[in-house]
């Protein structure tokens, strides 16, 4: 996939945002970072320029746009780690929400009508059915996922008024690393259960907690759609070069399109790894769904993407991978 242009990538020195600065850059594009470094970091912007700045800041966006006048921007910026959300809503309404609506009014105002979105399937809560499609209804549970449905409401009223060509792409659960380890991977403070799994396998902490073991799931414990950060930043490519030639906005889910269970993934990492995971049982956690997996039918239909990699052991492998050649986690 060829394509040109300068793209800018908020949130871009992270760790899905190198990964899309890294698939950008291999695609023709020219991407600039713009970030604040709170949670990234200046190693990862390797792809291109790096403008500093917080999302929520007006002025600075408006200069940026002005000078830089990008074709298309990727909107990452923002805070991720649900459970922490529940005891800082007030941040992440800030960072989610109004930052979003910052940065689309200074795109509207340098006269900058691309855009892709990055979402999160926390904006479905709890579906109950599976795997869940884009109609289903929002019933976000946590203040993480509520500002990213309110983020993504705003977006089409406010894209009719511009005259804005967007996608927003629901990401599912990212895991994994890049086996070129160039892009970022997960930082310490990474909640997710395969980079806590990476960390017991290694000795770096005395055990996997498993949040809740009495769910309906066939093994009692949650089941979720974990999908590779390279297949998403290839979507989000993709995404990229749909709304830059004036395709039908709308939103798509991004993921494998597989659930598989907490124990399913220790099972993976100690597969990858050889090293027995020690597990310990802890409680269920506040807006945590019994299950929730992909119907990626729509991505497929019109982006023409499949997730490549997001096999659940190559996965883990690569996370495994990961970590160990850094020595540090």
């Amino acid at each position: 996939m060829n394509g040109s242009g300068t793209i800018l990538v908020t949130g871009g020195a992270g760790y899905l945002g190198s990964h899309i600065c890294k698939a950008l850059a291999a695609g023709g594009y020219t991407p600039v970072v713009y970030d604040d470094l709170s949670t990234g970091s200046r190693d990862l912007v390797q792809w291109g320029e790096l403008e500093l700045g917080d999302i929520c800041d007006r002025e600075r966006l408006s200069e940026m746009f002005l000078r830089l006048r990008p074709d298309a921007v990727v909107h990452l910026a923002g805070l991720v780690v649900d459970p922490v959300s529940i005891f800082e809503p007030d941040n992440y309404y800030r960072t989610n929400m109004v930052g979003s609506l910052t940065l689309f009014r200074a795109m509207a105002e340098a006269g900058v009508y691309k855009l892709v979105y990055g979402s999160s399937a926390a904006v479905y809560g709890m579906p109950e059915v599976n795997p869940v499609d884009e109609d289903q209804p929002l019933d976000a549970l946590t203040p993480y996922g509520t500002s990213k449905m309110m983020a993504e409401t705003t977006l089409p009223d406010f894209a009719r008024v511009h005259d804005m060509d967007w996608l927003a792409l629901r990401v599912f659960n990212v895991a994994g690393a890049d086996p070129d380890r160039e892009a970022g991977r997960p930082s310490i403070d990474h909640t997710d259960i395969m980079s806590a799994t990476v960390r017991a396998a290694l000795g770096k902490t005395k055990a996997v907690t498993i949040f809740g073991t009495e769910y309906e799931t066939e093994d009692g414990t949650p089941v979720r759609d974990f999908v590779h950060p390279t297949d998403v930043a290839d979507a989000f490519v993709r995404a990229v070069a749909h709304v830059l030639s004036g395709g039908p906005s709308g939103l798509l889910n991004i993921g494998s399109g597989l659930g598989h269970s907490v124990k399913e993934v220790i099972a993976a990492v100690v597969r990858a790894s050889g090293q027995d995971v020690p597990t310990e049982d802890g409680p269920m956690r506040p807006g945590d769904a019994p299950e929730i997996v992909a119907d990626i039918d729509l991505v497929k239909e019109i982006l023409g993407w499949a997730p490549k990699m997001s096999d659940l052991d190559t996965i883990a492998a690569s996370a495994w991978q990961r970590q160990t050649a850094d020595c540090v986690l």
